[in-house]
């Protein structure tokens, strides 16, 4: 299970994901000049203004949840590789939601907030996708690898 190299890269999805969960993937810099405005994380909105927390952006927070659930689930699927080409679809599909997600909390929280400026952990889930399509591609050639020894028997 661990010596395949899809593995290695579901694991490295996850690890990638649990940062993207942690750090800060915008801030925003508000009109009046003020230099500490609102930090926005994957599970909520810390405003330094109104020494509060928003939790409207937990959608964020839940795709992120999912797409580490599935990739840990799909590193136990090893026998059955036609599901886990399947999840590692799943996985791609969530984080793109994740992103449309991201845009439209971004763009909402413009006008109340002030100017967005985007954080390096909003590429992290970028990184996932390549690393679950790379995973994807890995368990495609295993299954061509056995679908060839089953036809040379």
């Amino acid at each position: 299970m661990l010596q395949r190299k899809q593995t290695l890269f579901l694991l490295a999805t996850i690890v990638v994901i649990c940062f993207c969960l942690y750090l800060p993937i915008a801030h925003y810099t508000p009109p009046t000049g003020i230099s500490k405005g609102a930090i926005l994380f994957n599970l909520a909105t810390y405003n330094h203004l109104e020494s509060g927390i928003d939790f409207s952006n937990c959608p964020l927070f839940i795709v992120q949840s999912l797409s580490t659930i599935i990739a840990i689930i799909t590193i136990f699927l090893y026998k059955n590789r036609q599901l886990q080409v399947k999840f590692c679809n799943g996985g791609i599909i969530l984080q793109l939601i994740w992103y449309a997600l991201y845009g439209f909390y971004l763009y909402s929280n413009h006008d109340i907030l002030g100017s967005a400026h985007i954080n390096f952990a909003a590429c992290l889930p970028l990184i996932t996708i390549i690393l679950l399509y790379l995973a994807r591609h890995g368990i495609v050639a295993d299954e061509k690898l056995v679908k060839s020894m089953d036809r040379i028997r």
